[in-house]
């Protein structure tokens, strides 16, 4: 195969990567269970409304992966109820809960749920 070739399907998945996924940098350090760092996550899911979820496992040989996963996991929960408030842009924000979360494989073997074959690209 030419090497054009090889990189068409490559640009069209970082096209779909660019366009479809939003990625937000939310400045914690050691991603610690508090309240404002729930609410910041909580913010970036109401602001963003995404229908799916990517985040660490929740069992990391880096305890900070496994301290982050289960933040997005519990924000991704409680953005969904109404009696959690947050404001964007001195806005309240309506509730808004994804549709799946997934947690991605790191170091220690899981069953996976979901498998992509990105053998083409």
């Amino acid at each position: 195969m030419p090497n054009k070739e090889k990189k068409k399907p490559f640009a069209q998945l970082k096209f779909w990567v660019l366009n479809f996924v939003t990625f937000s940098i939310l400045g914690m350090v050691f991603f610690q269970h508090e309240e404002n760092n729930l609410k910041e996550i909580i913010r970036v899911i109401r602001a963003c409304r995404p229908r799916i979820v990517f985040a660490n496992a929740l069992s990391d040989r880096h305890p900070d992966h496994g301290r982050a996963a289960k933040l997005v996991n519990d924000a991704c929960f409680l953005s969904g109820l109404r009696k959690v408030s947050t404001e964007y842009n001195n806005v309240n924000q309506e509730s808004w809960r994804p549709e799946v979360l997934y947690h991605y494989i790191q170091d220690h073997y899981l069953k996976p749920d979901l498998v992509v074959d990105i053998s083409g690209f």
